[in-house]
């Protein structure tokens, strides 16, 4: 194997492996590694997509008892209304006030959270009486599907208002997971014949792809026990180090690119 298809296979097998663990992360990781052996807009682009839907395809096929019905439907219609707005937004404000935004959003979220989980593991509440009712916090998928449209359409950044939506529900490792994938399927399935259009999906890709495509054969299988095994409250932290990875990474790209 070419050493530069070793390292592309290597860069799947840890994005695919964070994916399959925790349901997201999987852009985040392999696009600016993959930036290092080629160019992002029509080869790692194209090659992530059909990765991921690929992945989000098994896993929904494997664990859709586990998807919420409700948030995933409500979330891809919001996502609907938000993307042509942000595709309009973006002739209006720029890419850099958009991002950041975005960033310090993210930022505020995760350190809140992380400090709330600590608080509460040093000050646990008493136990809720068994007749209380959980609040019903589905109306917040329209918000964050829209939000979701709204940033992906711009800059193809769906998860972290996915994922700070599902860390707000409080959603089970494997309802978690379940859930995103099935809002990426349906999205995925509506971007790759965009990237078909356009001429993207090139035997270059396909070389690729075939080499990738295998290493999901030990990804999923191995993130999925992880995902069984990592309990509720420790995976919301690990979601929250995550989320404070994206807003770093976002950060990151912000001060580098100006």
């Amino acid at each position: 194997m070419p050493p530069e298809y070793l390292f592309v296979v290597a860069v799947f097998f840890v994005a695919s492996l964070t994916r399959a663990t925790f349901g997201f992360g999987e852009a985040l990781i392999a696009m600016p590694l993959l930036a290092f052996v080629m160019p992002i807009t029509t080869v790692a682009t194209p090659l992530v997509a059909l990765n991921a839907t690929a992945m989000a395809l098994v896993i929904v096929v494997q664990d859709w008892r586990h998807i919420h019905l409700g948030s995933a439907w409500r979330l891809l219609a919001a996502t609907l209304v938000g993307a042509p707005i942000g595709l309009w937004w973006l002739t209006s404000i720029s890419e850099f006030s958009v991002k950041l935004l975005l960033a310090i959003l993210i930022v505020s979220f995760s350190t809140f959270s992380l400090a709330r989980a600590y608080w509460l593991q040093r000050h646990p509440p008493p136990p809720a009486s068994s007749s209380e009712e959980p609040a019903d916090k589905d109306w917040l998928a329209w918000v964050f599907g829209f939000f979701a449209g709204l940033i992906g359409s711009v800059y193809l950044t769906f998860g972290p208002p996915l994922v700070i939506y599902g860390a707000i529900r409080g959603w089970k490792p494997q309802q978690f997971r379940a859930t995103l994938q099935g809002y990426f399927l349906i999205a995925g399935l509506c971007v790759l014949p965009m990237h078909a259009a356009k001429g993207l999906w090139t035997r270059q890709v396909f070389e690729y792809v075939l080499w990738t495509v295998p290493v999901l054969a030990i990804t999923l299988p191995v993130g999925s026990r992880l995902n069984r095994a990592i309990p509720g409250a420790r995976f919301l932290k690990f979601v929250y180090v995550g989320l404070l990875f994206i807003a770093v990474s976002l950060i990151l790209h912000l001060a580098t690119s100006r």
